[in-house]
């Protein structure tokens, strides 16, 4: 019997979990702060050995339910693969060996809002994880890349700091694939153009941190993941490819040279956004 394919926007998906195993999912319909108690939480689960999915309902400020510790548990993630227990390593690499190039669609979800002008970074729902952080941080942001010449795109996590009202900074982990693709830029006198994903199926948000080698691109892991294309969408002002279900999508550009106070980071300006209108 074929498989039928895998929905690729999370809303769905997270549905469909929360009725097949409302066993680990732990939903607060109580309103937490955006500042550390969503951490402070996870941290206090995890220290007597429970790794729930975890939905919150109402964030003080933020507008929208918050969904964590989705990766918590080896269990959750062999669930998402379709694999026994025990098996989630060798299921991965079977499914991630079967990559299928991304299909490019004409719209999408993400497209149903578009800013196409520079935005307040502090109007997006971002989260204070720890005591010590300077600013909000997005700790799950996937940044998508292009190589300059044509050779493939890239997906990686990079932490990002609120700097400003239109800037993040963030870190490039030097000798990583993105660091690479920006010396490239810089070679040429360029700045490079990135779009950020924040929020999106747990398929593409493991793609996103396949260890392959430069030049591979993780959108095409994504499809083998999913047992099809990933459907995707250009983005408006620089036309990266991005999931077209993903939740919000930021575009700017990284300056080579530019470092933020926290180090080797670089700086993000000039963002667009644009963000499904749905929960």
């Amino acid at each position: 019997m074929t498989q039928p394919p895998i929905e690729q926007d999370f809303h769905p998906f997270l549905a469909r979990y929360r009725a097949e195993h409302p066993e680990d999912v732990l939903v607060f319909e109580e309103e937490v702060s955006a500042d550390q108690e969503v951490t402070g939480v996870i941290w206090t689960l995890a220290a007597r050995g429970k790794h729930p999915l975890l939905v919150f309902e109402r964030v003080a400020g933020l507008g929208v339910p918050v969904v964590t510790n989705l990766f918590g548990s080896r269990e959750r993630i062999a669930r998402l693969l379709g694999a026994e227990p025990g098996r989630l390593h060798a299921a991965y690499q079977a499914l991630a060996a079967r990559a299928i190039d991304p299909r490019e669609v004409g719209t999408g979800k993400v497209l149903e809002s578009v800013e196409q002008k520079s935005i307040d970074l502090g109007t997006l729902p971002l989260l204070r994880h720890f005591e010590t952080d300077r600013a909000p941080y997005i700790t799950s942001g996937v940044i998508a890349a292009e190589h300059p010449d044509g050779g493939g795109g890239n997906l990686s996590y990079h932490r990002a700091m609120v700097r400003s009202k239109t800037e993040l900074a963030t870190s490039l982990h030097s000798r990583g694939h993105l660091w690479r693709l920006l010396a490239l830029y810089a070679e040429r006198g360029r700045p490079m153009p990135v779009a950020m994903v924040i929020g999106a199926h747990p398929l593409f948000m493991l793609a996103a941190s396949a260890r392959v080698g430069f030049g591979v691109d993780e959108r095409r892991i994504a499809g083998g993941l999913f047992g099809a294309p990933l459907e995707v969408v250009r983005t408006p002002r620089y036309g990266i490819a991005v999931p077209a279900a993903a939740e919000i999508v930021l575009e700017g550009v990284i300056e080579p040279g530019v470092e933020a106070e926290e180090g080797p980071f670089g700086e993000f300006t000039g963002y667009s956004s644009y963000r499904s209108t749905k929960n």
